[in-house]
């Protein structure tokens, strides 16, 4: 855990008895195209983190680990500093968007995740922060010059992900920017992250 760029988190977070549960129910997504998570919990996972703070702790360290790594890559190949204010739409406990704020100092910094995810992050004195909490499938969406979205797309499927993208469109100014951040999945067989 002390080492930098560590994945222990991460692990943790695959290695939790729930996640086991859906691994068993592969052949279920395999014939009918559906979540093995959803099999056993209809809400999925993010629905069941939200009822489970010890796993949801697990998930969100994981998060955060696995991210430290695309963001010393992300940071030098945009610049964020033409926005004025960024919104990072599931930002989790906001490792990116602090990361950019520390780069460009003069840009303000909204983090929008669900309620519990965002409780425990407290905005240091001299941060251009701002907290909040909210469903991005039904609150409003913060109004920014630049929206991130890292890792978040790939977890839904086409109608979910239209509806993440369309809340956001529907409050953003019209000069705003929609940056999506993801793994890109590789064109060669053979395993890879993004295929998980």
């Amino acid at each position: 855990s002390d080492s930098a760029g560590s994945l222990r988190d991460y692990v943790r977070m695959l290695g939790l008895p729930i996640f086991w549960g859906a691994f068993e129910d592969l052949e279920h997504s395999l014939r009918t195209g559906q979540s093995a998570f959803a099999k056993r919990h209809a809400g999925g996972v993010f629905a069941y983190l939200a009822g489970h703070p010890e796993d949801s702790r697990i998930f969100d360290a994981a998060m955060t680990s696995k991210s430290h790594r695309d963001i010393a890559a992300i940071l030098p190949a945009y610049d964020f500093s033409q926005f004025g204010t960024i919104a990072d739409i599931a930002g989790g406990r906001g490792h990116l968007l602090r990361a950019i704020l520390k780069q460009s100092p003069q840009t303000q910094g909204i983090l929008f995740d669900q309620p519990h995810v965002v409780a425990e992050v407290k905005p240091a004195n001299d941060e251009k922060l701002t907290v909040v909490g909210g469903n991005f499938f039904a609150d409003s969406m913060p109004k920014a010059d630049a929206y991130l979205l890292m890792n978040i797309i790939h977890d839904w499927a086409d109608e979910e992900s239209i509806k993440i993208l369309s809340g956001i469109r529907k409050h953003m100014p019209g000069n705003a920017k929609v940056l999506i951040i993801e793994t890109v999945v590789p064109t060669t067989p053979g395993p890879h992250l993004s295929k998980e």
